[in-house]
């Protein structure tokens, strides 16, 4: 295995709602490359991670200079993205990430990261109207449309990534070895200049129905169901189940299994007309004063929708503060 950095100066990219979520955390930019798309046969043979920290940032890349090499790939990589609260991907979730936890698990390594997903490929195909702008959401085609493309140094795809690889593996040389780990290079470099993009999006719907980090919490998504809102989340540390029921102090309902993390939390709403609910937020946080800046916040009350408008942006505000001052 082949371990190559590459350091850069980069500043942290910044915008009022991508802080909302995402300030204070350590974001990582990951990509892989593969010998195809079937983890149950193919291998991880290149990982890409870049850390973003400034004068001091870096792309740190793991190539399998054979395919038995695999095993320490992976073994590198992670313990790069156990430093990470906020991993982004471009359909990672779908595919980068399930596949290096599906071929780890062929080595028995383990994958226990405590972290958040970031896909932007799954935002703006869900949550933005590129789609109908575009005829396909590929990454370099969204970089075209965003007008970085011409920052891009490689030139190649993964499909030619793999054949480039194949002929590497039976001829080393270092020109092969430079076009494989410049275009999983690019990639990264290049899904971080697309994180503005985020702009164009229904960022904080997304967020509620695919989660960001809240304290020792990551939450899974958000939903309102009959009697309130419903949490699904993931604690970082568990050393016992926890349950408990609506009380004066504390007027929710909390599950947390041990075994893997899992929360479920339900805080009961009630209607004060059709169609309209409300949360005692008071009742829950007593001290609202950093969210009574929220045009969903009065006289200490959360409204969670009017009809069919959902108040996104506040119900996030509220959980991720309701999560991060949470002692259990």
């Amino acid at each position: 295995m082949k371990e190559i950095i590459r350091k850069h100066t980069i500043e942290k990219y910044s915008s009022k709602a991508f802080d909302m979520y995402f300030k204070g955390c350590n974001v990582a930019i990951f990509d892989i490359e593969t010998t195809g798309l079937m983890p149950a046969r193919d291998k991880i043979i290149l990982t890409g991670i870049l850390e973003i920290n400034g004068a001091d940032s870096q792309c740190i890349q793991y190539f399998a200079e054979r395919p038995e090499d695999e095993a320490e790939v992976i073994r590198n990589t992670l313990a790069v993205l156990s430093r990470a609260d906020c991993i982004v991907t471009y359909n990672g979730r779908s595919f980068d990430m399930p596949f290096l936890e599906k071929r780890a698990a062929k080595h028995n390594i383990s994958t226990n990261l405590h972290y958040y997903s970031l896909d932007l490929y799954m935002i703006l195909s869900r949550y933005s109207e590129l789609r109908k702008s575009l005829d396909s959401l590929s990454q370099k085609n969204v970089e075209f449309f965003y007008g970085i493309s011409d920052t891009r140094d490689d030139e190649i795809n993964g499909y030619q990534s793999v054949q480039l690889y194949e002929r590497y593996v039976n001829h080393p040389s270092y020109e092969l070895e430079e076009k494989i780990t410049l275009h999983n290079h690019d990639d990264v470099m290049q899904l971080y200049k697309l994180l503005p993009i985020l702009s164009m999006t229904d960022i904080h719907r997304a967020m509620f129905c695919l989660g960001y980090p809240a304290g020792d919490f990551i939450v899974n998504k958000c939903t309102i169901v009959s009697d309130g809102l419903h949490i699904s989340a993931r604690k970082g540390i568990v050393n016992n189940d926890y349950i408990c029921f609506p009380t004066e102090s504390t007027p929710y309902n909390m599950y947390i299994n041990a075994s893997d993390h899992h929360a479920e939390i339900t805080i009961p709403s009630e209607s004060i007309r059709p169609g309209i609910s409300v949360i005692d937020a008071q009742a829950i946080l007593n001290d609202l004063s950093d969210l009574e800046r929220y045009p969903a916040y009065e006289s200490g009350y959360l409204l969670l929708k009017t009809h069919d408008k959902i108040n996104y942006m506040e119900i996030n505000a509220f959980v991720m503060r309701f999560l991060k001052l949470l002692e259990l």
